[in-house]
């Protein structure tokens, strides 16, 4: 989760963190204050949008304390790349393709298609 006091260091740390070997998908997700709730009460002046359709924690509704809006997005590509090339994950889906070859298959297409779309991929 992104909050408003996520640094560039946490984000950096994450990325290269081995916990993200522990984990098949990754999911994003925004800090968001709801309305009728005492954190909206706390963070409303604090608020960068008032259309109720972006309050769906795929974006920052809150400002943040340690991140411009351009630094937002490129964390959330760092996380996301440094998820899918994190050494200690390729390392586990490695493993883990070996121990179920059924498996093969559906993540060839996989990183067949992120590979046409440019991202650096697994080689397997």
């Amino acid at each position: 989760m992104i909050t408003p006091k996520t640094t560039k260091e946490a984000i950096n740390t994450c990325v290269n963190s081995r916990s993200l070997a522990l984990f098949d998908d990754l999911r994003l997700a925004y800090l968001v204050p709801y309305p009728g709730t005492s954190f909206y009460n706390q963070t409303r002046n604090q608020l960068i949008t008032q259309n109720w359709g972006d309050f769906t924690c795929q974006q920052p509704v809150l400002k943040s304390n340690c991140l411009t809006e351009e630094q937002h997005e490129k964390a959330q590509e760092d996380i996301v790349q440094g998820f899918l090339l994190n050494k200690y994950r390729l390392e586990r889906l490695r493993k883990k393709l070996h121990r179920f070859p059924e498996l093969e298959s559906g993540d060839r297409r996989y990183h067949k298609k992120m590979s046409e779309h440019g991202f650096e991929v697994l080689n397997i």
